[in-house]
């Protein structure tokens, strides 16, 4: 309130548990507990990643959607119960055979078949372009009004990396014109943050090598990071800007 931010959307956490019951279990829980918190922050919609079925027995598109259609449905009575919306988010190219979630239209067809009121779609730029760089003018426009959400960051189209726009190789002209084409109502929420690796961090094979007792620079520091995020605001309001769509 000091500041005048505003929460907009949420994350929940991700994992591929569908192989252990007892994980699964937490799980399940885990996630119900973050819509809560969405309640409690008046956040509207949370991403919930889907199942990505790494088994080659379960690698066909039946199963792919039975399982995830059922990840989907136990969560739903929780959404439900605090007004929150589910946002079913793609992954790259080359999970395909596993993951529901890839392209536009076949984000639509699940949710045509799943018909789960609560879930509606998130699309994450930097994870269309691994594995598959191309314009994404065309998955937008096949998701339509379901597209609730967006991510915007950047890479090369090898890893998921989460670059500043404009340091890789996604072509944002396309996307843009592809949410004004949809007539999109969303924010355009920059996930931009990996620039820096702290010091304890492992995730995505993120991890600096051969750190010392006594290292001066191990970690940036805040006002680094700070200046940072400000160069990202003004990348977005001018992307937006070029476009007449940014709103303070």
């Amino acid at each position: 309130k000091d500041h005048g931010y505003q929460f907009i959307s949420a994350h929940a956490m991700s994992q591929d548990y569908y192989f252990d019951d007892d994980l699964k279990e937490k799980f399940y829980r885990a996630i119900r507990r973050s819509f809560e918190a969405c309640s409690m922050l008046g956040i509207p919609q949370i991403v919930v990643h889907g199942l990505n079925l790494w088994k080659p027995s379960d690698k066909n598109p039946e199963t792919v959607f039975r399982v995830n259609r059922e990840f989907y449905l136990r969560l739903a009575d929780a959404a439900e119960r605090v007004n929150v919306d589910m946002l079913a988010e793609n992954f790259q190219a080359d999970c395909s055979d596993g993951y529901p979630f890839t392209t536009g239209a076949l984000m639509m067809d699940f949710l045509a078949k799943a018909d789960i009121p609560r879930l509606h779609l998130n699309w994450d730029v930097g994870h269309a372009n691994i594995d598959n760089p191309h314009l994404q003018y065309d998955d937008i426009i096949a998701m339509g009004s379901e597209l609730r959400s967006i991510h915007v960051h950047d890479n090369w189209g090898n890893v998921d990396c989460h670059s500043i726009p404009f340091s890789s190789s996604v072509n944002f002209d396309q996307v843009i014109r592809g949410l004004i084409d949809t007539g999109y109502k969303g924010t355009f929420n920059l996930e931009a943050s990996d620039l820096f690796v702290i010091s304890n961090e492992e995730g995505r094979g993120r991890k600096r090598l051969c750190r010392n007792p006594g290292d001066k620079l191990s970690d940036p520091p805040k006002h680094i990071i700070t200046a940072y995020y400000n160069l990202l605001y003004q990348m977005g309001k001018w992307m937006l800007d070029e476009y007449h769509l940014f709103e303070e």
